[in-house]
Formats: C-alpha cells, structure tokens, sequence
C-alpha cells in the first residue's frame, strides 16, 4: 500500500469515526446519548494523528488572536468552577483544531472536504428519517420541544433540516444523473416539511435568506434569478394547503409573541441579560463560556451548562468587545467569498457555502452555539469556515495561474 493510499485510507476511517460520533451525542433521547467528552476525545486522537502524518502546517493568526482574547477572560475573571472554563476552553481548542480554519496543512483540508461531504450526507439522510417519522407519527419523534424527528430537539432539527435542503439543491443543480435528481427532490421534500414542523422561525428566516444567497449567486443572470424566486414563491403559495398542517407550532409560537407584543418574546430576557453582562465588562467581557449569575438564571450548576439567546451577543458578553471585534473579522473575512465575481470558479459550490454561510449568520442571532464546542451546529459552522478557506486558496491559485498564462500569451 502506497502512501497516498494509506492517507486515503486514514482519512476515511477518522471522517467516520468522528462524524459518527458527532452524530450520535446529538441524536434524540430516545436512543441513547453517550457522555459528551466523547466527541473531545475522538477528535483529539483525530487531530494528533493527522499533525503527526503532516506536521508541515500553518496557524490563522486572527483565530489564534481570538483564542489568546478567550483564555484572557477566563484568567482576568472570577467564574464560577461549575462552568468548567478551562476544560471548555481546551474542547474548543480541539474541535476548532480539528475542523475549524485554525491550523492549516494539505493533510487537515482533505480531511476536512471528507467531513464535509460525509456530515452533510448524513444530514440528509438523518432529515428523510425524522420526516418518516413525522409522516408515520411516531410518539419517539415529538417532545416537549415540539417536532424533533431523530434529533436530540426541535432546535436541532430545524437547521438541520434547513443544511440538509440547502444540500439537496445544490445537488439538485449538478444534474449528474436521474437518480440524483430524485433523491435530492425527496431530501428537498421532506427536509421542507421538517423545517416548517420543527417551528424555529429563526430557522426558518435563515434558511429564507441563505436560500436566496444560494440562488443569487447560482443564477446566471439577475433574470433568471427573479425568475427562480417567483416559481419558488409561486409553487410555496398553491401548494400551502398541502403542508399548512404542519404550521402548528409556528402558529402557535406567533400566538405567543403577539400576546406579548414582540416577535422575540422568548429571546427578550436571554438578549438583555448578555447586554447587561457586556456592559458591566465591556472591554474584555465576563469569562468564555459563562453568564452572570446574579442577572441570568439560565445556566445548570450540575453541567455548567449556559443559554445564551444568541451567539453574537455571547461573544459580547463573554469576550467583550475585543472578542466581538475579531469574531466579526473572521466572519467578514469569508463574508467576501459570498460576492459573485466577473469569472465564476465551481458555480454551484461558491452558491452553496454562500448560502450556508449567510444561514449560518442569521441564524447566529437567536441561538448562542458559536462557543459551544460539543454542540452539532458549533461542529458544522467552524467547518463551513475552514470548507471555504480551501475554497478561496483554490480560486486565488487558479487565479495566479491564468494571471501567468495570460503574461505568456502577452509576452
């Protein structure tokens, strides 16, 4: 077995393991969780081995800077022990290490492009059957958070759910075969229906926006873009009568706001307690993965567990505005990959990171994930970053390159 064979082989083997793993600790109650320092040590032992394969590597130095800004607030503030800001602080570093756009090396981004692929397979396929089960009514698939199919909650499974569209479009759009186009129509289907069911309208807005990124920059021109957006729409409004049964928990979710005279009545008290936080540490904020416990009441002291309300706001409150800053940074800084360019490279592809991308910071507003390092989303977001880090290389070398033939042709 040749080298290149035995780094295939290798890379197969820890994209399963890992997106397994991941899979199952987020997998509903009713099938059994393992203990979530399982998906650290999975991904540790992932990391050291692909670093000792390829320890020719390179460091992002502004995710690097983010890291030093963490570990300064948990030194500088006096957080409880029951957060466990330390040993979060160390996941984070793993799974940002492993997946994130952190520590790059040729080795680390075929592994990740595996991941990438795998996660959003299995997203899919996760997606067709929680909509069997919705379709079947099984008692397992509803909890008390509403509709959550085979996730752990409804919160999960709506952007879940909304990944797994965005994917079955894109693969919709590479017209490879009849079966293909099949398949992906279903996982649309029934990836549609789970979100409506699952009631995130959070979810829901960002998949709106993301699908329209998505769209946009898959168009070959603004007419065909407004063209496709109108039968989007057009076919969303005649065939309501057929999937308005499913509507019931964002009904009554609206019911509820409107009651309460604002649309982000369940968000309200969790938004302005990270405000207060902010401001009662506004440089270098209240301590990594922690919330003040003499204004919130929404964290466990047996896990240390927190509830954010938003992940923005959570890097206000708990890194401050220096935090803030460079999160924002690194954001904006694959933002531009999202803004069509006169030459398109991989059409289709730019089209769906877009879109996940947009999603994915919408979606950042009413869900505080973004340091929660054992969480699925947190998993599939740092992922995305590094997805089109390689992405973006890609297109700057093939850029240099017909920037050179084109000075030969000259010359």
């Amino acid at each position: 077995m040749n080298g290149s064979s035995t780094e295939s082989t290798i890379i197969f083997i820890l994209v399963w393991l890992v997106g397994l793993t991941l899979i199952v600790n987020n997998l509903n109650p009713y099938f059994g969780i393992p203990p979530q320092v399982l998906i650290y040590l999975v991904s540790l032992i992932a990391l050291i081995i692909l670093i000792v394969l390829h320890p020719i590597m390179q460091l992002d130095y502004l995710i690097s800077l983010l890291l030093a800004v963490i570990l300064l607030s948990i030194c500088v503030n006096d957080i409880p022990s029951f957060f466990k800001p330390y040993e979060r602080f160390v996941g984070f570093m793993i799974i940002v290490g492993l997946v994130g756009p952190w520590i790059k090396s040729r080795l680390l981004s075929n592994y990740r492009l595996g991941l990438f692929r795998t996660i959003n397979l299995i997203f899919c396929i996760l997606s067709v059957v929680s909509f069997l089960s919705l379709l079947t009514n099984q008692s397992w698939a509803h909890n008390r958070s509403g509709f959550s199919g085979i996730m752990v909650h409804s919160m999960v499974m709506g952007p879940v759910a909304a990944i797994a569209l965005l994917y079955g479009l894109y693969q919709l759009m590479t017209k490879r075969n009849r079966l293909l186009t099949l398949t992906s129509a279903f996982v649309i289907l029934a990836s549609f229906i789970n979100v409506v069911a699952a009631g995130s309208r959070g979810a829901i807005v960002a998949l709106v926006l993301g699908l329209v990124i998505f769209l946009f920059l898959n168009a070959n021109s603004k007419i065909q873009f407004v063209k496709i957006f109108v039968i989007i729409s057009g076919m969303l409004y005649f065939t309501f009568p057929l999937w308005q049964e499913y509507t019931a928990h964002i009904v009554s979710k609206m019911e509820y706001a409107e009651k309460h005279e604002s649309f982000s009545a369940s968000r309200d008290d969790l938004w302005n307690n990270r405000l207060r936080e902010f401001k009662s540490s506004p440089l270098i904020g209240i301590g990594f993965s922690s919330v003040d416990t003499k204004i919130s009441n929404k964290f466990d002291r047996n896990n240390g567990k927190v509830e954010p309300g938003s992940s923005w706001l959570a890097v206000l409150s708990m890194t401050g505005i220096v935090g803030f800053f460079l999160v924002v940074l690194i954001f904006l800084k694959y933002a531009k990959f999202c803004l069509p360019t006169k030459i398109s490279f991989q059409n289709n592809s730019r089209a769906l990171l877009g879109g996940l991308l947009v999603f994915f910071m919408v979606h950042l507003f009413i869900e505080g994930y973004i340091f929660s390092s054992g969480a699925m989303l947190f998993f599939y977001l740092w992922l995305l970053l590094s997805i089109i880090q390689i992405e973006v290389n890609r297109e700057s070398l093939l850029k240099r390159k017909i920037k050179k033939w084109h000075t030969l042709i000259d010359n």
